[in-house]
């Protein structure tokens, strides 16, 4: 492997934090040649993530991460927050005396605070000697790589292309899809204002959302608050709409009919990729071709998530979550699943294109909503809410039909049955899937063919005859086989994007989560952006020790993933106690 001295992180957010973090605790890995790290960001402020940034949430919206569970960085959130003075507590309306490991708190303090750390190392990077370049409140056009010459140029808007010898992409979530407000019909939920009613002005009408997990709490959260107050009666949560608010109503549209498992202890908060299936075991689960079956995971989530009133079903959780919470308790079962798919995440490139389909559809919804962990006093607000009458969950696929006369037309289809519904305010909270390869952002990148759409192949060539004319359009021939289109971009088990002729460019990787959901679909939270940071500075320090460029191979791969799943200072310095995994 050639050294290299520039660096360019397009995307400065919690990923890229965590890859600075990495490259600071290896600094005397690289500080013979590494000089030059260029940052980019379309945000004023670097260190600040999409899910975090003020200008994006709102203070109703609460994290579904605790302290315990962040990978630390400089230094961990509740250890951050001991070290604000009251006043600065005050300001995120928190208690000294209700700090705690296992609390969650608003979204805009882990702003606060990751942008502090992200100043911190930034700061310990030039103290390594380090130039450090910033580049806030900045578009990157597209990125070249010059295969023949030398150097990735990064093309910025007004400004001469910044050269370097290599890329991490971790530009996070890019909600781009047009909303049509005039038809009451928003795309995503962010940026939360985009929602919110004028002062003194009440949504006096039926608000629908697509999805009902933590997306889709955030917009109930923020609407509820704004429409009425939350007292307490006799010990528990209730609901009073506002005066001329008393027409304040919202629909929560979820294919099975689920609401998110809420947050628990667990025995270790910290996923890590061997844990309860090791290196050699996961090796030896392979086929003679090379594939891994996905049906061990299926049963277990299978036998696990059963219900017919969700609402009910959460009511009766919320005894043994607050039991598991306050008596420290872990729930194994959850703790454990929550393990395995991790694990599976990184290993999902050995899955058929067969299973591919099976986890599209059997297996995240359950997943998403058991990972969402909800806080008890989420919870609690979605209960009153519930109970007061302003809140339902209904079940079955929703399809927008028309966008016209300032409503939105939707169509549930519900056990073969289809009926239609229409609001005058209706929000797609599915959140980011995988991104079309049309739209990555990137464009040179698959127009040479260094970059190339993400693929994966089935077991059985005749397997791919099940899929519906519908989705016909989701298959294509590479090299003879019949592969379905996943999703994003192809990248190699280092994050390495991958060409049409299957060799991975050794010069731009890409850590960004709807880039590469089609090959690591467990790919959000801040536990996997810090797994994926760590895996990227762990392949070049592999690379540097032995002289030449990683080989994409199981083998190779699965040995630096082993690498960094040892214990570190990753969770050092952390409690066993948790919340839950965002």
């Amino acid at each position: 492997m050639r050294p290299f001295s520039r660096l360019g992180i397009v995307g400065v957010g919690q990923s890229a934090i965590y890859l600075l973090q990495h490259l600071l605790r290896n600094i005397e890995h690289f500080r013979p040649t590494l000089a030059h790290v260029y940052l980019f960001d379309k945000r004023p402020a670097l260190g600040v993530g999409m899910p975090y940034d003020r200008h994006t949430t709102d203070e109703y919206n609460l994290c579904n991460i605790s302290s315990a569970e962040i990978p630390p960085l400089q230094l961990s959130l509740v250890h951050w927050l001991h070290s604000l003075s009251d006043d600065q507590l005050a300001s995120q309306r928190i208690l000294r005396s209700e700090i705690d490991e296992v609390e969650t708190y608003r979204r805009t303090t882990p702003d606060d605070h990751c942008h502090q750390q992200y100043t911190q190392i930034a700061a310990a990077l030039r103290a390594c000697g380090v130039t450090l370049h910033e580049y806030g409140k900045c578009t990157v056009h597209d990125i070249v790589d010059h295969r023949e010459g030398d150097g990735v140029e990064i093309r910025i808007a007004n400004n001469e292309p910044v050269v370097v010898d290599r890329v991490v992409i971790a530009t996070g979530h890019a909600f781009d899809q047009p909303d049509a407000p005039e038809h009451g019909y928003f795309a995503s939920p962010r940026p939360m204002q985009k929602l919110l009613p004028e002062n003194g002005q009440f949504y006096n009408f039926e608000i629908g959302t697509l999805g009902a997990s933590l997306s889709a709490f955030d917009v109930v959260s923020s609407l509820a608050h704004r429409h009425g107050a939350f007292p307490r009666r006799d010990g528990r949560l209730v609901y009073e709409p506002f005066p001329g608010a008393e027409g304040f109503r919202m629909v929560l549209h979820s294919a099975e009919g689920w609401l998110p498992h809420l947050q628990y202890e667990q025995r270790e908060p910290f996923r890590t990729i061997y844990r309860h299936v090791d290196r050699g075991t996961l090796l030896s689960l392979r086929d003679e071709v090379g594939f891994l079956s996905l049906d061990v995971f299926v049963q277990r989530m299978s036998d696990e998530h059963t219900a017919d009133d969700s609402f009910a079903l959460m009511r009766m959780e919320m005894h043994d979550a607050n039991r598991s919470l306050r008596k420290g308790i872990p729930i194994h079962w959850k703790e454990t699943l929550d393990d395995l798919m991790y694990t599976l995440n990184f290993h999902y490139d050995w899955l058929p294109a067969e299973d591919h389909e099976r986890y599209r559809w059997v297996i995240t919804s359950f997943l998403m909503n058991v990972i969402a962990a909800m806080p008890l006093h989420s919870a609690n607000v979605l209960l009153a809410l519930h109970d007061a009458g302003r809140l339902e969950l209904v079940p079955g696929r929703v399809s927008i039909k028309e966008q016209s006369g300032g409503r939105t037309l939707v169509a549930i289809e519900t056990k073969g049955r289809v009926r239609e519904h229409a609001y005058h305010m209706f929000v797609n909270c599915n959140g980011q899937g995988s991104l079309d390869v049309d739209a990555y952002p990137f464009q040179s990148r698959i127009v040479d063919g260094t970059a190339s759409e993400a693929v994966a192949y089935f077991r059985c060539n005749t397997a791919s005859d099940e899929i519906g004319a519908s989705d016909a359009d989701a298959l294509v021939k590479r090299g003879g086989r019949m592969a379905l289109r996943s999703g994003g971009v192809a990248i190699d088990g280092y994050y390495r994007l991958v060409g049409r002729d299957g060799v991975p460019n050794q010069r731009i990787q890409d850590i960004a989560a709807p880039h590469t959901t089609g090959v690591r679909p467990y790919s959000y939270g801040l536990q996997a952006s810090e797994a994926a940071a760590s895996i990227v500075i762990q392949s070049w320090s592999a690379e540097l020790e032995n002289g030449q460029p990683l080989l994409s191979q199981v083998n190779a791969v699965t040995d630096v993933y082993e690498e960094i799943a040892k214990p570190s200072e990753r969770s050092a310095s952390v409690s066993p106690l948790s919340g839950a995994l965002q």
